[in-house]
């Protein structure tokens, strides 16, 4: 067992009386209510961008949602122009993402078009920010927080929420065994102690984890009822996830001995059993489970690529000559507009970092 000894939070968000009460958890279960119990980190305490943010996301960058737009009016073309469809986003964090969107998508649609853009988040707190940014003032947009509609065309879009879906910790054993692990307090601190691993989560990691013995690695059963959920969009569909992740041939190497688990707050990697609560943990999307999950449950994956190239391929280039050749625009703002371009796109930041996969229904 692994000790590592950290002071209770107050208040008390609910993952420690679920703690205290029960005396372990599985990593999982402990993830889930860290942040999105209550009390949890993005139930109340997470902070995105600016100054004292505990992370920033592409969806702080204006650009993005000028390229994102010009694909979702690209899809609307596809879908043959309806009269009424909808843009769905997953993880709508302080509304930045919709609220540009919104305003490009209006440049780009004809009178009369009417788009549903319905944010689907967890977080009542984020909630709260996006009602405050969005509801004030006329937008030829509607937004929406309930059910997205089953019945009208969609675009959907997620940036950086596969990585936040609930994983549970697991390693190889001798014996064609699986262990996985829980978070144990044992009323002076938190620790993590291996146990065999629950049969639905050792069929998941024989399914997609290619690790040799001995390797720690995650499962993430929650992409399974995820893509489920978007299977459910009305039709014709065509869904796109921004993440960070992890290839088959990558675990199988060896060279993540210890998993891609992690946590951070006001931009520094910590402890994820530090402040459970009060902490973003996080955890790199294995890609060829996320993608035979979708599959799974009825759509078709299109590709897997680059986040650069897949703007590229977007027309990032049209949008940021739009953007910095326009009458108004000086030099100054020419320069924040190509240094976005740099971030989202280059080798070296995002573009390489970051993948999208797309799918269609």
């Amino acid at each position: 067992m692994t000790r590592s000894s950290h002071r209770q939070p107050a208040p008390e968000p609910e993952v420690w009386r679920a703690l205290k009460a029960e005396g372990r958890l599985s990593f999982g279960r402990y993830m889930e209510l860290a942040l999105y119990g209550k009390g949890g980190f993005y139930t109340e305490s997470v902070r995105i961008g600016g100054a004292g943010g505990d992370f920033y996301t592409a969806a702080q960058i204006p650009l993005f949602a000028a390229i994102l737009a010009r694909a979702a009016a690209e899809a609307w073309e596809a879908f043959g122009r309806p009269a009424a469809w909808q843009v769905v986003e997953w993880g709508g964090g302080q509304g930045e993402m919709a609220e540009a969107m919104a305003s490009a998508l209006g440049s780009r649609l004809p009178d009369g078009v009417h788009v549903r853009y319905t944010l689907v988040d967890v977080s009542e707190s984020l909630v709260q920010r996006q009602r405050l940014r969005l509801e004030d003032g006329q937008r030829r947009v509607v937004f929406d927080w309930g059910q997205p509609a089953e019945e009208l065309p969609t675009f959907a879009f997620a940036n950086e929420v596969l990585d936040a879906l609930p994983v549970e910790r697991v390693r190889r054993a001798n014996g064609n065994r699986w262990e996985q692990t829980d978070v144990v307090w044992d009323g002076h601190g938190l620790s993590l102690d291996w146990r065999p691993a629950h049969p639905d989560v050792a069929a998941f990691a024989e399914a997609h984890l290619p690790i040799p013995v001995g390797i720690e690695a995650e499962v993430c059963l929650a992409l399974r009822p995820f893509f489920a959920r978007v299977a459910r969009l009305g039709r014709p569909l065509r869904a796109l996830f921004f993440d960070y992740g992890i290839r088959s041939e990558e675990w199988a190497s060896g060279l993540r001995p210890q998993g891609t688990v992690r946590a951070y707050r006001a931009h520094q990697v910590v402890d994820p059993l530090t402040d459970p609560g009060r902490c973003d943990i996080t955890a790199d999307v294995h890609w060829e489970a996320a993608m035979a999950s979708a599959e799974a449950a009825g759509l078709r994956v299109v590709r897997l690529q680059n986040q650069g190239s897949f703007l590229m391929a977007a027309g990032a280039v049209e949008v940021l000559e739009a953007q910095i050749t326009g009458p108004t625009t000086g030099r100054l703002e020419a320069a924040r507009w190509t240094g976005q371009f740099k971030q989202l796109v280059l080798p070296g930041g995002m573009g390489e970092r970051f993948q999208v996969l797309e799918l269609e229904a």
